[in-house]
């Protein structure tokens, strides 16, 4: 018997998946451009897990801190992630 639950032990159909990523991707300091999509990859399997289990996602992310160079906008976040 198994010690927790997978995907499958839930019926996602029309309910809204509240998925917190963590998308802190490395950027330039100069143009604010993101260097390495690796997070995103790998978070694309669940993403796409859901979207065939026809769930509706929300998902939740940032980019560094408040205060610091790298707190910015998900826009080229949200951007890489529907290329992919």
């Amino acid at each position: 018997m198994r010690e927790y639950n997978t995907f499958d032990d839930f019926n996602f159909e029309n309910k809204t998946v509240l998925l917190r990523v963590d998308f802190n991707l490395p950027l330039d300091k100069n143009t604010f451009e993101i260097l390495d999509t690796t997070r995103i990859k790998l978070v694309l399997p669940t993403i796409n897990e859901l979207i065939k289990k026809q769930a509706k996602i929300v998902i939740l992310a940032h980019q560094g801190r408040q205060g610091s160079w790298d707190f910015i906008s998900l826009e080229k976040h949200a951007k890489t992630l529907s290329d992919l």
